[in-house]
């Protein structure tokens, strides 16, 4: 290491290196900095890319923004900075502790904002959430925002943390329900799954949005919304017999809307129907029956829905009640 050096497109490079292995597992870095005498040359000084942030500030804004404050000038190396009457000569501890992820904004982390175009970000914040759940209120604030794309990796964090965790998810249903209408399909999808993961935690939240979540069976242009507002009904009717009840003409009716490519995903709901009303056991075990049998056979991943409806007996007291 020099003097001359710090600052060098190399150091941008170097740095970011460092700090994507960090990231990447519970062990640290070791880092054995040897500092030697400037030897007068012209290494080291490889830095317009300073004039050009809105290139190179993308990937990670903080680190950017690390290496200019540890410079005076985009041409003047200082290797610390002591601004805040601090000495930090080695820079590498400034830029890991002083301007770390943990330092940055959450939704700063997220991947529209580093201009990650994979999840990987998304996913480093996800693990974020799951070590401290108090975190998921910012990123439902993030549902607010008027950035599209921000609000879809809210959307996306949200849901990936309901697969394993619904019940932290729920206290922000309401939020995820105002986003029902946008006009961004991503976001739709991501909200409308959400929903569905979190649906036998909020059914208080569920049962109003019956009517809302059948229109869009009906008429939302995408296949996957439609997937997931099935699976929020199905997910509610197993939540009680009342549930159940309300759920199952919707379900029933989802059946053959738009030729049938939502069965499976509403016959899945019908196995709930069975269970908590067992007077209607007999009607779908016919409706299995058909699915299993006829014209409509289904796909192997949803032939266990329609085998456990067929084989689901009917309780001798529901069979009492009903002849009563």
């Amino acid at each position: 290491m020099k003097h001359q050096y710090f600052g060098d497109i190399n150091d941008d490079r170097k740095y970011g290196l460092l700090r994507t292995l960090q990231s990447r597992g519970d062990s640290k870095p070791l880092v054995a900095w040897m500092l030697t005498h400037e030897d007068g040359g012209r290494d080291g000084n490889r830095r317009a890319y300073f004039d050009d942030p809105k290139t190179w500030a993308k990937s990670a804004p903080d680190l950017f923004a690390g290496l200019t404050h540890l410079l005076p000038s985009a041409t003047m190396p200082c290797p610390q900075y002591t601004g805040d009457g601090t000495d930090r000569s080695n820079p590498w501890d400034w830029l890991t502790t002083d301007l770390g992820d943990d330092e940055m904004s959450l939704l700063a982390q997220l991947s529209s904002q580093r201009d990650d175009r994979s999840e990987y970000s998304n996913r480093q914040v996800v693990m974020q959430c799951l070590d401290d759940p108090d975190l998921l209120a910012e990123i439902a604030g993030g549902l607010k925002d008027k950035n599209v794309a921000l609000v879809g990796d809210c959307a996306e964090v949200l849901t990936q943390v309901a697969e394993q965790h619904p019940a932290w998810v729920a206290p922000y249903a309401d939020a995820l329900v105002a986003l029902l209408n946008h006009k961004t399909t991503r976001v739709r999808w991501e909200v409308m799954h959400a929903l569905a993961l979190v649906a036998t935690s909020t059914p208080m939240t569920l049962a109003p949005l019956l009517p809302k979540l059948a229109e869009m069976i009906r008429t939302d242009s995408s296949v996957i919304v439609r997937d997931y507002a099935t699976d929020a009904i199905a997910n509610y009717a197993a939540t009680g017999r009342a549930a159940a009840e309300h759920a199952y003409p919707l379900l029933k009716e989802a059946l053959t809307l738009w030729n049938g490519k939502h069965a499976g995903h509403a016959l899945a709901g019908l196995v709930h129907v069975a269970l908590m009303v067992p007077a209607l056991r007999d009607e779908l075990r016919a409706i299995a029956q058909e699915y299993s049998l006829g014209e409509r056979r289904l796909c192997a991943r949803w032939q266990k829905s329609c085998s456990r409806l067929a084989s689901r007996p009917k309780r001798q007291g529901s069979t009492r009640s009903a002849r009563g």
